[in-house]
């Protein structure tokens, strides 16, 4: 015959109306399987002892609907466990650090299963993941005894003591942001031993049955010195790594922040040629002829390189924004991140912002040069030719003035007449 299961016996516990007092209560039989669970309990002596539950009526009389009393007493223990409360169940052996597979909580009918969880459950199952955590930091955990042993300069024995009392007080959100830290395997020996650290500090002064509590009424302290610990750790560590990387980013954006200058070289070389050697090409012209038009094409040039070179400064300037703010967020970063170093690398952000204002200048001093050779070049053009504006509408009064014949002047009557024979 098969042996009993805790799920039959749950089946039984679910339906009793237990009496505040004892171990007896009332039955109510809903099923068929409740009675031939009950029946089997009867007949079967290994059934009887597992279930240590009997009918205090005739067993052979029970009929769906009926209420019998029955005494109900602990099952066996590798069964499961039927406890009063909570605090009770916390009394259980190893209850305080691993949660039963099987039981009945007579106080609020918990058992593992139940949905919603309850409040006081949910806080248990945080309270033994904290014990799970500390259990890897320590140097071991005593699962008979229920202590947690840490080897720090001595030893150190916290006790897993904690009732429903302490539950109802924890804060599960600083057990969440506790857990948190440990999610990864980064540098987990690291903080594993900072925890280790931070615990024995903690409670080394404290009673021994006291530790533990006392853990998990300052859980909020606990997590502040292990952020500060790994905050240090960190920083040590990661020095020689954040150093190399920030000389790499300054290389990166040096060659970034010149290269808005090379890009432009070709347009800046022909600034001279757009600007003075244009003025000195230009040919005086008192007509309306090839020389002028010539003259209009090496200006209108001159113009056309200098809304070309304006363009790609534009973009350059815009480029250098990006670079800006690029360097402005790795800063930020830095800042955040490596509090405690970043001090040493702001000198570097400084400089690369220095280097963007200078370029910005340089951008700035190059397209007013740009300009004032491109008005020079006009200037000149203005100078050089003869109402250079009759000429662009059609108009040449130059021409006409000397296609006109002008007029012998008047000779100048001889001094020298004849004189009479």
């Amino acid at each position: 015959m098969p042996r009993l299961r805790f799920e039959q016996l749950l089946g039984l516990y679910r339906d009793i109306d237990f009496d505040p007092q004892g171990n007896q209560g009332s039955l109510n039989l809903l099923t068929v399987e409740q009675i031939a669970d009950l029946q089997l309990i009867e007949s079967d002596d290994s059934a009887c002892e597992d279930a240590n539950l009997s009918v205090l009526s005739d067993p052979s009389t029970l009929a769906i609907g009926q209420k019998v009393r029955v005494h109900v007493g602990s099952p066996r223990i590798s069964l499961g466990l039927l406890v009063r409360s909570v605090d009770d169940l916390l009394k259980t052996p190893e209850a305080r650090i691993t949660e039963p597979a099987a039981y009945f909580v007579v106080d609020g009918r918990i058992e593992p299963q139940t949905s919603p969880t309850p409040t006081t459950i949910a806080a248990y199952r945080k309270v033994l993941a904290i014990v799970a955590l500390f259990s890897k930091a320590a140097a071991y955990l005593d699962q008979t005894r229920q202590e947690l042993v840490f080897v720090h300069e001595g030893k150190v024995v916290v006790p897993v003591r904690y009732d429903v009392a302490v539950l109802d007080r924890i804060s599960q959100a600083a057990i969440d942001a506790l857990l948190e830290n440990f999610k990864d395997d980064v540098h987990q020996d690291q903080k594993l031993a900072i925890l280790e650290n931070a615990i024995v500090q903690m409670v080394e002064a404290r009673p021994s049955p006291q530790r533990f509590t006392y853990i998990l009424d300052n859980l909020d302290a606990l997590l502040e010195t292990v952020r500060q610990g790994y905050r240090l750790f960190a920083s040590s560590f990661s020095y020689t790594k954040i150093r190399g990387e920030v000389e790499a980013a300054k290389a990166d954006y040096v060659a970034k922040i010149h290269k808005t200058l090379i890009d432009i070289q070709g347009q800046l070389l022909g600034i001279p040629v757009a600007t003075i050697i244009v003025a000195s090409q230009l040919k005086s012209s008192q007509t309306c002829g090839v020389e002028f038009w010539t003259n209009v094409a090496v200006v209108a040039g001159a113009w056309v390189f200098l809304a070309l070179l304006i363009i790609a400064i534009i973009n350059q300037w815009v480029t250098l924004g990006a670079i800006d703010d690029d360097i402005k967020s790795q800063r930020q970063r830095l800042e955040k991140d490596y509090a405690a170093i970043s001090s040493q690398f702001i000198s570097i952000y400084r400089g690369l912002a220095n280097r963007v204002s200078w370029h910005r200048k340089a951008l700035i001093g190059i397209g007013a040069i740009a300009v004032v050779g491109a008005f020079f070049a006009t200037f000149a053009f203005s100078q050089l030719n003869t109402a250079p504006f009759s000429c662009f509408i059609g108009a040449s009064p130059i021409t006409q003035n000397l296609s006109k014949p002008k007029p012998l002047p008047a000779m100048p009557a001889s001094r020298n007449k004849a004189h009479p024979g």
